[in-house]
């Protein structure tokens, strides 16, 4: 339930911050690695090419249940006005 408009952010960073430190000390390790050791690790954007696929495809049939939900309520009140 949305109780109002603002997002309490401390509150997000203070429940995250294990995950936010993990992420940043992690980036942080091979951004060193890459200018001081010259170790330079391969990436491949096909990983995620297969996850965004997999979501597009969730997306799209999560659109067409959300749409004929409202579908069936627009004729149900469409059989109630008249």
């Amino acid at each position: 339930m949305v109780v109002s408009d603002t997002v309490p952010w401390i509150n997000v960073l203070r429940l995250h911050r294990d995950m936010l430190l993990s992420v940043v000390a992690i980036s942080l390790a091979f951004g060193l690695l890459d200018r001081y050791a010259g170790i330079v690790l391969p990436f491949t954007p096909a990983p995620f090419q297969i996850v965004g696929v997999a979501i597009a495809i969730l997306l799209a049939f999560r659109n067409n249940a959300a749409y004929d939900r409202w579908w069936e309520g627009r004729k149900i009140w469409g059989g109630i006005v008249n």
